[in-house]
């Protein structure tokens, strides 16, 4: 959980760097990517809220989903 949390902090923030450049310049995030950090953050969510409860098998379904969401953002990334 914290190896996949730190990879999604840092691939949120450039995420974050790469919005604010694009708004700058009259243009958006592409839709799909957004939706990815928005899944990916819920997941991570979900999987924190999970192991809170003690329930290691939902905590990790949420992770290996959120993991999916974060390969895709560093894909585009070129993470």
């Amino acid at each position: 959980m914290v190896a996949l949390g730190g990879r999604a902090n840092a691939a949120k923030a450039s995420v974050e760097n790469l919005r604010q450049q694009q708004q700058r310049q009259g243009l958006g995030l592409r839709s799909d990517m957004a939706a990815a950090l928005g899944s990916m953050e819920q997941f991570m969510d979900m999987a924190d809220a999970a192991l809170a409860k003690g329930d290691a098998a939902a905590a990790k379904r949420n992770m290996d989903m959120a993991e999916r969401q974060l390969e895709k953002l560093e894909k585009f990334l070129g993470l």
